[in-house]
Order: C-alpha cells, then structure tokens, then sequence
C-alpha cells in the first residue's frame, strides 16, 4: 500500500496520523500483503485454486439446527424453583417507576 492509500483509509476511519506514521503503516501493511501473497502463491501450486483473500464459494460449516428438547420440558421444575409466579409466568418486582410519566 502507499502512502495515499493509508491517508485515505486514516480519512475514513477518522484518524489522525502524522508523516511518521503514515510511513511506518504503509510499510507494515505492505509487508503483511506481500507475506499474504505468498501464502496465497505456496496453497494454490499445492492445493489447486484456494485463495485465502478471495472466497472461493459459500459453505454451511454449522451443524444442522435442532431442537434437543421438547417445548415445554423444563417449565413444571422452573415453575417451582422460582420464589413467586402468578399463572405460567416468574413473578418479579417491579424496577420500574411510571407514576409521574417519566423512566
């Protein structure tokens, strides 16, 4: 990256760098590119067109979304481990204060 390219991203992160830093950050940014390049270069001779910058095409890496557990099959032991309920519901107290309309 050059240095018009790390003023421009300080611009819009709406950060403030001197010349000092703006040298040191195109420097850095330019080494971890190029090392990326690299990595890029030894995966595709080795293993075909994996790319690590670009996505080579979504896939669902998460298991499948069940429901271990009935609805419901927990409610009658919650129920009576609570201090108060009134019907289905944990009763609580009130933290909120609307007598004069305000919070």
């Amino acid at each position: 990256m050059n240095k018009e390219d790390i003023i421009n991203l300080a611009k819009l992160a709406r950060l403030e760098l001197t010349e000092n830093e703006v040298d040191k950050y195109s420097q850095e940014i330019g080494s971890i590119l190029g090392y990326i390049e690299q990595i890029n270069s030894a995966i595709g001779e080795s293993e075909g067109d994996f790319n690590l910058i670009e996505n080579s095409g979504d896939r669902n890496v998460f298991r499948e979304d069940t429901n271990a557990d009935e609805p419901e099959t927990y409610k009658d032991s919650l129920l009576k481990c609570a201090p108060k309920t009134k019907d289905d519901f944990i009763q609580v107290q009130k933290i909120l204060n609307n007598d004069n309309g305000s919070n």
